[in-house]
């Protein structure tokens, strides 16, 4: 039987607050080449103060998947899952067998009080590039 074109990745970020100036990192392991399409982020419980960020980067080539190097989580809304703009470019999205996905959250207020918070990363089987 095939695989199916594509699989998710589902992260949920550890439980704990982040005091301010810190960051708390990731990596998902790509055990096969493929390429990434699509960003999911939630949380739960939307943090109230202080700027939280969400980074992730293709190990390989040092380069964000995101449009931009990183996404202000202000701009969600609490409990609705919420999709990212991804790179236009196709090198930057795909990824090599065995290659890093590393991922961060980053917190500028020890008084940070978000929730509940998930990645879901959709990964297309084979590479594009």
């Amino acid at each position: 039987m095939a695989q199916p074109p594509f699989y998710w990745e589902h992260i949920e970020w550890p439980g704990v607050a982040v005091a301010g100036g810190d960051t708390i990192e990731a990596a998902v392991w790509v055990a096969e080449a493929a390429y990434i399409d699509h960003v999911e982020v939630l949380m739960r419980t939307k943090h109230t103060v202080g700027t939280y960020t969400f980074s992730a980067t293709n190990t390989g080539p040092a380069k964000s998947i995101l449009v931009a190097s990183s996404y202000n989580m202000a701009a969600l809304t609490a409990d609705v899952v919420t999709s990212l703009v991804l790179s236009s470019s196709v090198s930057d999205r795909t990824m090599a067998a065995g290659t890093l996905l590393g991922l961060s959250m980053a917190s500028s207020d020890a008084g940070f009080d978000g929730d509940g918070i998930h990645v879901r990363i959709r990964l297309r089987r084979g590479r594009v590039a």
